[in-house]
């Protein structure tokens, strides 16, 4: 009861607030307006007066001849007398509601011309197409304008474009990209028509200052924006070997460290909060429930057409609970047209890597079709330095390949559905099935080896999406779905190996990891929502509203209990059901460049556990707690080339039900877990060129504040391991990242470096005695560098030849708590590792394929992540893509 209260009143003084602010003293209808327009469409006129008098105008259009256009100038005019003019020839009759203006009006005899000066007989229609380069390849993000005019749109990723309201007649687009030669054609359109064409623009270095600009691109539009976010797009990290797990690391302020090579276990960690404090999502659903199997990090790039992380500060649409942050993987591509994408990746350790990405929409069809998959396998036989006993019982240093460490993961995923509906601008309906098997090659310090251990998941379910945006500023967005999760572990050999795989002993006990045995199966039944609503004043303003509750069910067995009376600490059925709310509002100036965002969140949890304890007690307990959060972002240009930006959030983040009802193995369940809470904050400054004609670069700057308290820890005990509230920290530094590229876009020079200090602060509990010490096993300080070299039409027209190279430092860091042995520290080393390649592509009829090889770890550096364990030295692998 108490927190249905508390809810209540949150929607209630949040409302109460934002009507308070918006309320209008001058009746709409009486206040005057300055305003002019030269051939526009009657509808964008009403809605730039909507904007001016920062209120709505209800019309059916139906009535209305939304498509005529109008001309006019007015100074300090009362909005009743332009609407009479706009609708001379109507008999109108208007309604005032707050507000909301309501337009009834019916035609009148309109032969002559209107107010306006123009004639009600001007129709319009719509002129779709395809912009291509001359190998038929499309043109992503390409300027379309109506010649003269201020009508115009950009090509999307594949090139398709829709132009509105083009006049009946002849009419000349121009058509315009960086590196192509601007090109103008002629359309004849005609009423209730929809002109279909194809455009083929000449490639040129020399009309870069042709390029006319319409719009920008999602990263820039997202960068540009007042939240704290860094946006990779991912279309050159398609066509090389690296995957995800690199492709992240080399970006500013991000740690990705892996417990061996490819499929091994991964730590993400971004501004020093790692783990489950930053939260993953995969075009905005919670990565977890849609099949993101053993790690971000093992998530093929060709499945991802950009990555957006948010650092500190999360929006209220992913309805997270996050600490540290965000990571959204979007791989949605446009429904527009057919294609497909196939890649194939080979190289050192028997890696095998294969995606399939298709599209499917028929011409005159608004039901659309997207598909991929994924393969990949890889036995990991990578050499690393170890120990193992001689013959004369000593250990002594030897070189030796890993021998019990393949992986091998699949994964299909389905989304059939519509668009352009009357009641859905977008409906879907999504399938998957995604899995894994691992072998388990060490223990967590890679002391001991394993020979037999393997592990296993799969997961699969199902996903419903629905859209719809309204003419009155109305948007609405609902996710549903439901995923199964299973999750198996098999460690009964009896077996105890050495370094070079061979069976030394066999002990009385079964079991590598312990001294017992493990062959059990955990499975999650996970449910979820995930709504958005937003309301878009005319003013510029929008309240977003999202709800995002989740359910997750945990059960299991122990498949070496044969006798029923026996009990099992697996069976039996854990809840933990989370709530996520949240109100944001959005301000924007009148030009758009300064913006201000602020919200509040609310968070439930309420956790049921019911089931045999570890030693053999009944446990059936429920607890339930809820809190509330709050934050604000701004942005503010100070000139065309330099922006600020600041953002704040006190954020919560919710145990997880691994953390709350533990493994069944090892890991003890703990139902006193608190959430933790942290203070996050950005101060960010952009600069970037305005040159198209010269060299472009620009850099960033952002110093960040991670104050975390009540901080989950995993610590061991006697005979187990068990998840704990334990200590306090803050974590600050800076980052700094730059880019150049020069006049032709052949070279592009990139690097990045961030510095972070992330200490304990604790002043009591198990960590008090290293108050002041930096948090182990971290890294503090690391840098990324990139150049590229692209050579064309080398050996044919329209080819393209790119080398390139990559460069990743990370210093030293200590293993253990700095103050422990302080005269024999353990650490890890610095490490520096470079990639060099390079990427051959050209057009074959109407497909491009490119080549790609490259060398990771070219200089075959030792490389250490998490607790000391090694992973891969030099490596060469080659990669195929075709673009069909």
């Amino acid at each position: 009861m108490r927190s249905i209260f508390k809810l209540i009143l949150f929607y209630g003084l949040i409302f109460f607030q934002i009507y308070t602010a918006t309320a209008q003293q001058t009746p709409l209808l009486n206040r005057p307006v300055s305003v002019s327009f030269e051939k526009e469409p009657m509808i964008e006129v009403l809605a730039r007066l909507e904007e001016e008098v920062d209120g709505r105008i209800s019309y059916s259009p139906n009535a209305l001849d939304e498509e005529v256009l109008v001309s006019g100038s007015f100074v300090d005019v009362p909005l009743r007398e332009i609407l009479d003019e706009l609708l001379v020839g109507y008999v109108t009759t208007y309604r005032e509601q707050g507000r909301l203006i309501s337009i009834k009006a019916r035609r009148n005899a309109r032969s002559g011309n209107s107010a306006s000066g123009t004639s009600s007989d001007v129709r319009t229609s719509r002129v779709s197409g395809t912009v291509t380069d001359q190998s038929d390849q499309p043109v992503p993000f390409a300027a379309v304008v109506l010649k003269g005019t201020t009508i115009g749109t950009q090509t999307d990723p594949a090139g398709n474009f829709l132009l509105n309201n083009i006049p009946i007649g002849s009419q000349p687009l121009q058509v315009s990209s960086t590196g192509f030669k601007t090109q103008e054609v002629t359309v004849v359109v005609s009423t209730n028509q929809t002109v279909a064409i194809n455009i083929t623009l000449e490639e040129s270095v020399n009309q870069l200052e042709e390029v006319v600009i319409v719009g920008e691109t999602e990263k820039k539009r997202l960068e540009r924006t007042a939240r704290a976010v860094t946006v990779i797009e991912t279309k050159e990290a398609k066509q090389r070997t690296a995957d995800l797990g690199e492709v992240l690391a080399r970006t500013e302020g991000v740690v990705v460290r892996r417990t061996g090579g490819l499929g091994s276990a991964t730590q993400f960690a971004l501004n020093g909060l790692q783990g489950e404090q930053v939260r993953f999502f995969l075009d905005g659903i919670p990565g977890n429930f849609l099949g993101i199997v053993n790690g971000i990090a093992n998530v093929p790039v060709n499945l991802v057409d950009r990555v957006e992380i948010y650092k500190g500060v999360v929006p209220v649409q992913f309805g997270a609970d996050a600490l540290g942050g965000a990571v959204n993987l979007v791989s949605r591509q446009s429904s527009q047209g057919n294609g497909a994408n196939i890649s194939y990746q080979y190289g050192s350790f028997n890696t095998h890597r294969a995606t399939l990405n298709y599209r499917y929409q028929g011409d005159s069809s608004n039901l659309f079709i997207h598909g991929s998959g994924f393969y990949d396998f890889t036995n990991n036989n990578y050499e690393v330095d170890v120990e193992i006993t001689n013959d004369q019982g000593r250990l002594e240093p030897t070189t030796a390949e890993r021998f019990h460490d393949d992986y091998q993961a699949l994964g299909t995923y389905l989304e059939v559905g519509a668009e352009n509906l009357n009641w859905a601008d977008l409906v879907s309906v999504t399938g998957f099935y995604s899995q894994y098997a691992r072998d388990i090659q060490n223990n967590a310090f890679m002391t001991i080896p394993f020979g037999d251990a393997t592990t296993e998941e799969s997961i699969y379910g199902g996903v419903i999406k629905w859209e719809k945006d309204w003419d009155s500023g109305f948007s609405a967005e609902l996710n549903t779905g439901y995923s199964y999760n299973l999750t198996s572990l098999l460690d009964t050999s009896a077996c105890r190996y050495n370094w070079l795989g061979e069976c030394v002993f066999r002990g009385s006990s079964q079991g590598e990891f312990e001294d017992f045995p493990f062959h059990q199966n955990l499975w999650d039944n996970n449910y979820f929502l995930r709504s958005v609503a937003n309301y878009k004043f005319k003013s510029g303003h929008v309240l977003r509203i999202a709800n995002a509750p989740t359910l997750v069910e945990r059960s299991g067995r122990n498949l070496l209990i044969t006798d029923p009376d026996t009990p099992d600490i697996l069976q039996g059925t854990n809840r933990v059901f989370s709530y996520v709310s949240g109100i944001e509002y959005e301000w924007k100036s009148k030009d758009s460049n300064t913006e201000l965002l602020s919200f509040v969140k609310y968070y439930l949890q309420d956790i049921e556990s019911m089931g045999v304890g570890f030693f053999g007690n009944i446990i059936n307990r429920d607890t339930n707690a809820d809190f509330l959060g709050f934050g604000v972002s701004t942005r503010k240009p100070i000139n065309d080339r330099l922006a600020v930006k600041v953002s704040y959030e006190r954020a919560i983040r919710l145990p997880t039900a691994r953390e709350i009802f533990g493994n069944g193995a090892q890991i003890r369940p703990n139902l006193e877990l608190e959430p933790e809470r942290s203070h996050n904050a950005n101060l960010g400054l952009n600069y970037q060129s305005l040159s198209i004609s010269k060299n472009s670069w620009g850099i960033g700057v952002n110093g960040f504040l991670r104050a975390p308290d009540n901080l989950i820890q995993l610590l061991g005990f006697e005979n187990f391991l068990v998840f704990r509230n334990v200590f306090s920290a803050v974590s600050t530094g800076v980052e700094v990242v730059g880019r150049w590229t020069s006049a032709d876009g052949k070279l592009n020079i990139s690097g990045n470096s961030t510095w972070q200090d992330f200490r304990n602060r604790s002043s009591e509990g198990a960590f008090v005695l290293f108050d002041g010490d930096r948090i182990p096993n971290q890294p503090y300080l690391f840098a990324n560098g990139s150049v590229s070299y692209r050579i064309s039409d080398l050996m044919q027209i329209n080819d393209r030849l790119t080398f390139f190279w990559g460069g990743r430092y990370v210093h030293e860091f200590f293993r253990t708590w700095e103050s422990i042995q302080a005269d024999n520290k353990v650490t890890i080393p610095s490490q520096f590792v470079q990639n060099v390649g390079f990427t051959y592509g050209l057009p074959v009829r109407s497909n491009n394929i490119s080549f790609t090889a490259e060398s990771q770890n070219i200089t075959d550096t030792n490389v250490f992540d998490l607790f000391g364990v090694q992973r891969p030295g030099r490596a060469f692998f080659i990669k195929l893509n075709i673009r069909i």
